[in-house]
């Protein structure tokens, strides 16, 4: 027990003899007596003069005590930071204290081991580790009901100083991470304990006690990392800081939407001497620029491109062209905007005339590929029954004799070659079957090449999926057994044939050829048989499929006469589903960035609820211009996908599995 003016510490009264408590007991009676006294006093004086005494008498020290703190100063003092992990804590008290009850009484938060010793009044808490680095700690000493010590708090100066990006920060796609550490560092245990989730690979650069990490390619678009330090790292001097693992979380950039040559034809002459330009077309929010690569084609590989690309593709249907076996010639960076509509993009000035496939690629978009002739010369071209014209001149004007010309058909076969004469003109015969696709043209090492095919034409570019109208005389509706396929299946056929004159049906000549064909999804031919239909005017005839034939789309294809006409069919590696998939949203019409509930209820074909099944789901908006409105069937927008969080989970006990989202669209997808 120490005593400092009138107030003092009272200890626990265990074990203390009767005599002392009744000691206490009577200082405490004296005091109160005293304070009575003072009171009634000031009472008297305060009547004898008619008026109260003031306030700030009544209340004096006396009236009132407030014992003093029983610490005069703390190490670490109250609210610190940046405490070194190596200190002790040092409580330094006014006067001797109990130690016993001091230290039963001591709580340090979060709990630590350690021992404690004494300086006279001094109290000396020392860890038997370290503090952990970057932890606030708090510490107090109670004896029962009574306040011995009042709390306290301090940090430890972290083990990483700072880090670039900071804790939920942003960064670029190709940036490096830096961690600066607040003490030398044992380098290769700390780079044994970094990570990153999703996982990233990449180099290790020290600069002083700060750690650069470079990933070997880019970092992921609208992706949340997270960065760990786990607690094997060790520091230079070979102790282990850490009890817990270290990390700090950052984003990258927000990238999607569509970057594209656009829709039609993917092909484009370009003019050396001009401008050089080739249009493409962006929508979505982009920081990055794009990738362009030039690659060279030689006539071979220009056909096979072509005609396994062109023909039976729709406007907007993905089919990428193979660029896998072409050599680099060129590759830059092209900078693009948000919502960038119909912009140039040039070829460099050293480019030479030959044949090229261009790409655009960015990592937050879907690639697309544009075949590319670089060209001086042009080529006319006039079909007619069994014959084609060819008129070869300069894109500026004047014929070009001498030019070797050769026509090739849809599977790249060539039908014919010869020689352009004085004004340029070729002409030539070539079979009605196979039909030919594509001229090109070659004089003094430089190539130039045009189509049978609606892409080529300059009228109506936009429709040129669409077969040019033709006079068909007979008519061939083709039956399959089924609409899918597997590998190794056979397809059954059936065609009914009918002459068509003005539209009075009738049954074909028995004597007429029917050829009955079977591509596959390059549209080369599989199959070809010669068939007659019967007196009922139909035939029936089947196809094998090979074991590991080409997946995809497949077409039957009938020819009589001239006319060609053709039926398409799936060739899948599928497998029957086990169950179905239903969905179903609390309503049917939703406002932008309004949440909405979606329930996914899976259940097997006998009815049995598919229990504990991952689910996924991809949110899609379609664009659309207001003329289309109403036929969206069959000239709506592109679906494109939107940004609605992670929607995944698992199914039920019953097989549901219901989530609630916010949709939110850009404002681009509605024209005004």
């Amino acid at each position: 027990m120490f005593k400092h003016g009138l107030y003092e510490f009272l200890p626990s009264f265990e074990n203390k003899s009767t005599a002392t408590l009744v000691v206490w007991i009577l200082l405490i009676l004296l005091l109160l007596i005293g304070l009575l006294s003072i009171e009634g006093a000031g009472n008297a004086q305060a009547s004898a003069y008619g008026s109260p005494l003031p306030a700030s008498i009544l209340t004096s020290p006396l009236a009132t005590p407030t014992p003093p703190s029983l610490i005069e100063w703390t190490s670490p003092s109250d609210g610190m930071h940046d405490v070194p992990r190596h200190s002790s804590l040092v409580i330094h008290f006014r006067g001797a204290v109990d130690h016993v009850a001091i230290e039963r009484g001591l709580k340090i938060e979060p709990w630590i081991t350690g021992k404690i010793t004494w300086r006279e009044n001094t109290l000396i808490f020392a860890p038997d580790d370290t503090w952990e680095p970057g932890t606030t700690y708090q510490f107090s000493s109670r004896n029962g009901d009574q306040l011995l010590v009042p709390r306290g708090s301090y940090s430890i100066k972290p083990i990483v100083q700072s880090t670039n990006p900071s804790y939920g920060g942003m960064i670029d796609w190709t940036a490096s991470l830096t961690i600066t550490f607040s003490e030398p560092m044992d380098r290769a245990s700390v780079e044994a304990a970094f990570s990153t989730d999703p996982p990233m690979r990449g180099t290790f650069k020290w600069k002083d006690q700060s750690l650069v990490f470079t990933p070997r390619t880019e970092w992921n678009a609208s992706t949340a990392y997270t960065v760990v330090l786990s607690p094997t790292l060790k520091t230079a001097a070979g102790e282990r800081p850490t009890r817990s693992p270290y990390s700090f979380k950052f984003s990258t950039v927000r990238e999607d939407g569509q970057i594209s040559f656009g829709d039609g034809p993917n092909v484009q002459v370009v003019d050396p001497d001009g401008r050089r330009a080739i249009q493409y077309q962006v929508y979505g929010t982009f920081v990055r620029p794009l990738t362009v690569r030039l690659y060279a084609m030689t006539t071979e590989q220009f056909l096979d491109r072509y005609s396994s690309s062109f023909r039976g593709v729709g406007p907007r249907e993905d089919k990428h062209l193979n660029v896998s076996d072409l050599p680099l010639v060129r590759q830059w960076r092209q900078p693009i905007t948000t919502y960038q509509q119909a912009t140039d993009l040039i070829l460099p000035q050293d480019v030479q005339p030959g044949l090229y496939v261009l790409t655009l690629n960015h990592p937050a978009a879907q690639s697309d590929e544009l075949i590319v002739i670089v060209t001086h010369d042009t080529l006319v071209l006039k079909q007619a029954e069994g014959h084609i014209g060819t008129w070869a001149s300069r894109i500026k004007g004047g014929a070009l004799s001498d030019m070797r010309i050769r026509v090739f058909d849809r599977d790249a076969t060539l039908l014919a070659e010869g020689q352009t004469d004085q004004q340029g003109v070729f002409i030539t015969q070539v079979p009605i079957d196979p039909q030919p696709l594509i001229v090109i043209g070659e004089r003094d090492g430089e190539i130039t090449a045009s189509g049978l095919s609606n892409e080529w034409s300059q009228n109506q570019w936009d429709w040129w999926w669409r077969p040019a109208p033709k006079l068909q005389l007979t008519r061939a509706y083709i039956y399959t057994d089924r609409p899918i396929y597997r590998p190794g299946q056979t397809v059954h056929v059936k065609v009914i044939a009918r002459y068509d004159n003005d539209a009075v049906y009738s049954r074909i000549p028995l004597e007429w050829d029917v050829i009955v064909r079977l591509r596959d999804a390059r549209d080369n031919v599989v199959e070809s048989k010669t068939l007659h239909v019967n007196e009922y005017g139909t035939l029936n005839t089947s196809f094998e499929l090979a074991e590991g034939c080409t997946l995809g789309d497949y077409h039957l294809e009938t020819q009589i006469k001239d006319d060609v006409q053709r039926q398409v069919l799936k060739v899948e590696a599928y497998r029957k589903p086990e169950f179905e998939v239903k969905l179903q949203a609390d309503r049917n019409n939703v406002v932008n960035e309004e949440p909405v509930s979606v329930t996914v209820d899976v259940r097997t074909y006998f009815g049995a609820p598919v229990a504990n099944a991952r689910v996924e789901l991809i949110t899609y908006a379609r664009q659309y211009d207001g003329w289309w409105y109403g036929e969206e069937d069959t000239y709506g927008g592109a679906w494109l996908t939107i940004e609605s969080g992670q929607l995944t989970g698992y199914t039920d006990a019953q097989g549901r599995y219901t989530i609630e989202f916010t949709p939110r669209l850009y404002s681009s997808l509605f024209n005004e």
